[in-house]
């Protein structure tokens, strides 16, 4: 029995139009699938899974390479599955050109 973490793909990289800032980090809901009505994790978020094994959580990940490890929650947690991915938060700063610089 395992969990799969389905979105985001490994691999993928992410920005804030795939989720929310909060503080710097990017808050992103993750979705996968493992075995009916069981308890699973990813990081630090824990969710249950539907009759039909799907589940969905939220979790915070900072800028940069950032992994995401699902598993059970079910006597010893292990992890079942590592996606890898990278967070990319614009620092909504705008590009300026000296003066004689121009286009």
């Amino acid at each position: 029995m395992s969990v799969r973490i389905d979105l985001p793909a490994a691999g993928a990289v992410l920005t804030a139009a795939d989720g929310e800032l909060v503080s710097g980090a990017l808050r992103l809901t993750v979705t996968g699938h493992g075995p009916r009505r069981a308890a699973v994790f990813v990081n630090e978020a824990v969710a249950e899974t539907d009759e039909e094994g799907r589940f969905t959580c939220e979790v915070l990940l900072a800028p940069g390479e950032a992994e995401l490890a699902a598993g059970l929650l079910t006597g010893c947690p292990c992890i079942t599955q590592r996606v890898t991915v990278t967070v990319r938060i614009s620092s909504g700063r705008t590009a300026v050109r000296p003066p004689g610089n121009r286009p």
